[in-house]
């Protein structure tokens, strides 16, 4: 940013570390608010992990549209947790250890899972 020496008194160096000290605490703010946003949609993905448990034990474990789209529903919030932590850590956000490790390997594990979806869900789907 420029501005008109009438409108910036200050020497260019002086100016500089004074606005990069301004706009790090924002920076970090950011961070953390990332970080605290991916922990509530990982609260969510938990919850909605035990409704979706509860209903197939409720159902005995036979499948049907409502449980398959249950799963997919499951399936699509595992790859935004993914995502959402890379983009957050691309911007600076700091994790637990064990977080770092399940969101490295997870993308990993989320192609067979769809097509293990496909496999299982995808006639009940098409009903």
């Amino acid at each position: 940013m420029f501005l008109p020496r009438a409108l910036c008194p200050l020497p260019r160096p002086v100016y500089a570390a004074l606005l990069l000290a301004v706009t790090l605490p924002l920076s970090a703010q950011a961070d953390e608010d990332c970080v605290a946003q991916f922990d509530a949609s990982v609260t969510r993905y938990n919850e909605a992990v035990t409704v979706q448990t509860k209903r197939e034990v409720t159902n005995l474990h036979q499948l049907n549209f409502l449980l398959c789209q249950g799963r997919l529903d499951l399936l699509d919030m595992e790859f935004a947790l993914v995502d959402d932590y890379e983009q957050c850590t691309r911007n600076g956000g700091k994790f637990p250890d064990k977080t770092v490790q399940t969101m490295t390997t997870l993308p990993d594990n989320l192609a067979s899972k769809k097509t293990a979806w496909i496999d299982t869900c995808g006639p009940y789907m098409k009903q």
